[in-house]
């Protein structure tokens, strides 16, 4: 995920109308897949490893959820990993919404900028939902807000440290069978 290079006729076959409801050329939606460049190259890939990635809604599902080496925000949607984390962070990711899970490993790793939900004073206990097998987040370095959402793991709920929570929130300990 992330990392695939796809040959353009195999691209072209299955995109061949979406580029024009998009506003865009075939060219110009064939370069949003490549390295930035005058010519078409051999291939097409999405990476994460520059601008922002932006999930709104969707599933994203697969061995890998994401793994965010540049700015990604996650508004809703689903994200599942099959044997990693669902996702991966060493940048700057900001989780608002959706279901992030991962069958092997923690719903989330960090070692870099993570925001879950909004400072606004308002607990949300609902979204964002990050579940894992071992952690619902592990904060292996870098620095975690956490102001809205649900974290579940099997082992515990999350592993580190937060540099800020909600003010006015609370720490509910439970059990449940994920």
């Amino acid at each position: 995920a992330g990392n695939d290079i796809f040959p353009l006729d195999l691209v072209k076959k299955y995109f061949k109308d979406f580029w024009s409801r998009l506003g865009l050329s075939e060219e110009e939606f064939m370069k949003l897949g490549m390295k930035p460049c005058n010519e078409l190259e051999n291939g097409f890939g999405i990476k994460t490893s520059g601008g922002t990635l932006t999930v709104n809604d969707g599933i994203i599902e697969g061995y890998d959820g994401i793994k965010n080496t540049a700015t990604a925000e996650i508004n809703g949607g689903t994200i599942k990993a099959l044997a990693a984390s669902g996702v991966s962070n060493s940048s700057n990711l900001t989780i608002t919404g959706g279901n992030i899970s991962s069958e092997f490993g923690a719903g989330v790793y960090t070692s870099g900028t993570l925001t879950i939900g909004v400072a606004d004073r308002e607990v949300s206990s609902t979204s964002p939902v990050i579940t894992g097998s071992t952690y619902g987040v592990n904060i292996a370095n870098g620095n975690t807000y956490f102001y809205d959402g649900i974290l579940k793991g099997v082992s515990k709920s999350y592993e580190g440290t937060f540099k800020a929570i909600e003010k006015g929130s609370e720490e509910i300990d439970g059990l449940e069978t994920i």
